[in-house]
């Protein structure tokens, strides 16, 4: 008797019926989904990308009579604007060569305010008739306009209808005076940026007097913030400390104050207190906003949500959430915080370049106008999107280090005695001149993981120094084929490696290669030719300017059955030089990457050897990885960039990797990185080592999240060195270990990772692309392969208005592949047996529809996911 199915008959001979079900009932899973993809889609509000276009300036900086006043504001020009402000109605007010230009909504300019000279004639004139030297702006919602004169030490202001009168300051007689009084009686000296609080409070920059000001609607004037010096003090009392010579200054809607003193950002809160807010970080940019340090800004904004907009000198503005973290609106990153640049209209904001910006304000519906000085234009930028906390920030904390004496050169994570518990191998190099440590050079230490986690005392080894003081590289391997992790040393005397066992009997073994297989530049571990042996490739300065690259292919048993040397004198090198192997060609056999200044590919010839080098990117560069980034399971590239900030991502195009259109944001000088996926999403992250920092980039269905730094331990004396990656706790989720000088071996833990419960299926992540095809076929049972879109028109028509919604990209994604995996499983199922057909439909949506619950690993899990050994290794 055939499987009894409602709706279906029980014979076999009428599998014709119940196929026919089966089909409805596809049909209605499949409806039912993306009418529920798409609902949530549609619901969804489409976050567009800010576009950045020029309001008003023609890039020339000298004006002409008549200055372009009745005419579009983009056909007049603007000298150095400086200060801006916007009303209730959407008139935008611009600082210009001593005057002030009004712009309405319509994009007609005019003159509003002075005359580009400096003698003021008198109050209840009109404004426009007026000379002042303009030092800064503020409108209240009255629509009255306020003017600083900085030469004559006065503040002004314009009412509606163009009269113009003085409120504070005694004409050309600088100095301190009048707090508690009649404004107009007090002492100003060189009162520059202004701004307007709810309570219709005006803040007043006295720029020489180093003291922020404030007057209020009846006129009263008093000192809110510094005491004329520049002693600054964290925390103190504001009207304790000294403020330098104050910037620009907002007020939000707690009664916090945020001012520009010392080129950064402080606020001064409503009990008094002044605290530094933004710029005393450690990095020139990073997604988390206590991290980012700059010394150079010139204006402040606040928006409707609570954003601090920051403009900065050196060519940037910045958007900071009130949850901390940071995104850049405009300008363009350069070697150590912006870079110059006036292209970029019509595109991406984030992509513009802006000449030392120095103001900027916002109006009702959330668009950016920003005063670009050099570029003698006023840039508006389109409403920003929220910003979306970095998933990098919980994926790691620092938890111990272990000691370390002496100058670190390398770190591997292995299992070297088969217990199942990870070890630490690390080496030291040559002391610094100024700090000789002879006793702690040219060690490799083994530091064995005990039964509760802590770690042993060291087992050290000396190594060969050799004349030129370079060496200490690590790489695992299993050189010898018995299943137990060994660990090679390449040194400039050659080549050693310890043999794991599993009675902890350590001994550092010569590398039997036919010679001296010396190391001193760079060496990595790989089975180049397939054979299922490790090979060891090491690289040797071989004098003269030349340097050599040397193949052992490995005879499984501790040696080498033959060598292949390679002349790498054409290329050029600096003292970072990375090795990495991966089929960057797409033909199935490993390749060699070589970065050293400049990146260069070594092709695997496919009978058991390489090609020369060929020239595949000349641009500055050091440490190089290797990975799928694109989730097409194809092997990809990183190359970190010396000197300025980023990274380059190469991307495995028609059997070669792609050079990129731009850097991904990253820090600069990047020592070693490493591709593995650290959260266990299904997406490799980028893993990054600095002189000051650990740099992590999250992947993402869209690429890369801007990376994440984590601070090292100040006494690193910005020595970068490498990294290891390897589940060190048995949590399941991936840590980082670094080596530092003077304090050890720094671990930072992994947290927040998925991990399978109870040993159920890894959830089927939620990728861009056919990297979620094995996990589907395996489901299904039907072969992998990439699905081709068939459907019909009707749905056809579905996805196609769903793609116009698309706000989560990766929810329709999940969407296509359901319908692809469920229609394949029921087309695979044989004609005689439809139920098997539904069985295996149901299978594959169940994967998808209803995946199995993750735990976050950390504390007691159950039985916790098994880490492959691939994924439990860093592998150098």
């Amino acid at each position: 008797m055939g499987p009894i199915h409602p709706g279906g008959d029980m014979t076999a001979g009428k599998g014709a019926g119940m196929r026919r079900h089966g089909r409805r009932w596809v049909k209605r899973l499949l409806q039912s989904t993306l009418l529920l993809v798409g609902a949530s889609i549609a619901s969804a509000t489409v976050p567009a990308i800010p576009i950045i276009t020029t309001y008003a300036g023609t890039g020339y900086d000298r004006p002409s009579d008549p200055y372009g006043n009745g005419g579009p504001a983009t056909l007049a020009r603007l000298s150095r604007p400086g200060d801006v402000a916007l009303d209730e109605q959407g008139n935008l007010y611009v600082v210009a060569a001593n005057s002030v230009r009004r712009v309405t909504p319509a994009g007609i300019i005019s003159t509003y305010a002075g005359t580009g000279g400096s003698v003021y004639t008198g109050d209840g004139s009109q404004a426009s008739q007026s000379g002042m030297l303009i030092g800064g702006i503020a409108l209240d919602k009255a629509g009255n306009l306020y003017i600083s004169d900085t030469g004559a030490h006065r503040i002004y202001k314009v009412v509606p209808n163009g009269t113009i009168s003085v409120i504070a300051g005694l004409a050309y007689n600088p100095g301190f005076s009048g707090d508690g009084g009649d404004a107009k009686l007090a002492q100003l000296y060189t009162p520059t940026a202004l701004a307007v609080d709810n309570g219709g409070n005006l803040l007043v920059t006295d720029y020489q007097n180093r003291r922020l000001r404030r007057i209020t609607p009846q006129g009263i004037i008093s000192t809110i913030a510094g005491n004329g010096t520049f002693d600054f003090v964290d925390g103190a009392a504001a009207l304790s400390t000294g403020l330098g010579n104050p910037g620009a200054a907002v007020a939000d809607n707690h009664g916090n104050v945020y001012v520009i003193s010392f080129g950064q950002v402080m606020k001064i809160h409503p009990d008094g207190r002044i605290r530094l807010h933004l710029g005393g970080g450690d990095f020139s940019h990073d997604p988390v906003a206590p991290r980012v340090r700059f010394t150079r800004a010139s204006g402040l904004a606040l928006d409707k949500a609570g954003n601090l907009y920051v403009v900065e000198l050196e060519h940037l503005v910045r958007m900071y959430s009130p949850e901390g973290y940071v995104r850049k609106v405009a300008g363009l990153y350069g070697s150590t915080s912006g870079d110059w640049g006036s292209a970029g209209d019509g595109g991406p904001a984030d992509e513009a370049g802006l000449q030392q910006p120095v103001d900027i304000a916002i109006d009702a519906d959330g668009n950016q106008y920003i005063s670009d000085q050099l570029n003698h234009r006023v840039r508006k930028v389109s409403p920003q999107p929220p910003i979306i906390a970095p998933t990098a920030v919980s994926m790691l904390e620092e938890s111990y280090s272990l000691p370390l004496p002496g100058p670190s050169a390398g770190v591997l994570v292995a299992d070297i005695n088969g217990d199942g518990r990870r070890d630490i191998i690390s080496t030291t190099s040559a002391s610094p001149w100024y700090e000789p440590d002879a006793g702690n050079e040219f060690k490799l230490r083994i530091q064995m993981q005990n039964p509760d986690r802590s770690f042993a005392a060291s087992i050290e080894f000396d190594y060969p120094r050799g004349p030129a003081d370079k060496g200490g590289w690590l790489a695992l391997a299993d050189l010898n084929s018995d299943g137990v992790d060994d660990a090679v040393l390449g040194h400039a005397e050659g080549t050693s490696w310890i043999r794991g066992n599993r009675a902890s009997s350590f001994a550092l073994l010569p590398f039997a290669s036919g010679g001296a297989l010396k190391a001193d530049q760079a060496m990595v571990t790989a089975d180049l030719n397939r054979d299922g042996k490790h090979d060891v490739l090491a690289v040797h300065d071989a004098g003269g300017g030349r340097e050599m690259l040397t193949i052992a292919y490995g005879d499984g048993i501790g040696g080498s059955v033959r060598r292949q040397e390679i002349d790498l004198a054409p290329l050029r090198t600096s003292e970072r030089r990375t090795l990495a192997v991966a089929d960057v060609t797409g033909d199935g056999w490993p390749d060699i990457l070589d970065a050293g200044f400049s990146l260069y590919m070594l092709v695997n010839d496919g009978q058991g050897g390489v090609l020369p080098p060929s020239l595949l990117l000349d641009d500055r560069l050091a440490g190089v990885a290797t990975g799928d980034l694109d989730q097409d399971g194809r092997a990809d590239a990183v190359v970190s960039v010396l000197y300025t900030v980023g990274m380059k991502l190469l991307l495995q195009r028609s059997s070669t990797l792609a050079l990129p259109s731009k850097n991904h944001l990253a820090y600069s000088n990047g020592f070693d990185s490493l591709i593995i996926d650290m959260n266990n999403d299904g997406r490799n992250d980028v893993v990054t080592s600095y002189g000051k920092a650990v740099g992590l980039s999250v992947g993402s269905g869209s690429g890369l999240e801007p990376e994440v730094k984590f601070p090292l331990p100040a006494t690193n004396l910005g020595r970068p060195g490498p990294l290891a990656v390897a589940d060190i706790n048995g949590d399941g989720c991936f840590d980082v270990v670094t080596p530092i000088w003077k304090v050890g071996l720094v671990i930072y833990k992994g947290k927040n990772c998925r991990v399978r419960v109870n040993g159920s299926q890894p959830r089927v992540p939620t990728v861009v692309g056919p990297a979620a095809i094995p996990a589907i076929a395996q489901a299904t049972g039907s072969p992998v392969s990439v699905p081709t879109p068939n459907v019909t028109a009707g749905v056809t028509r579905t996805l196609n208005r769903l793609r116009s919604w698309a706000v989560n990209l990766n929810a329709l994604v999940r969407a296509q592949w359901l319908f692809q995996a469920v229609r394949r499983a029921w087309r695979a199922a044989p004609d005689d047996q439809p139920a098997r057909g539904v069985a295996s439909a149901r299978a594959a949506a169940d994967v998808l529809i209803d995946p199995v619950e993750w735990g976050h690993a950390g504390g007691s899990m159950g039985n916790q996911r098994s880490l492959s050994r691939h994924e439990r290794y860093c592998v150098r």
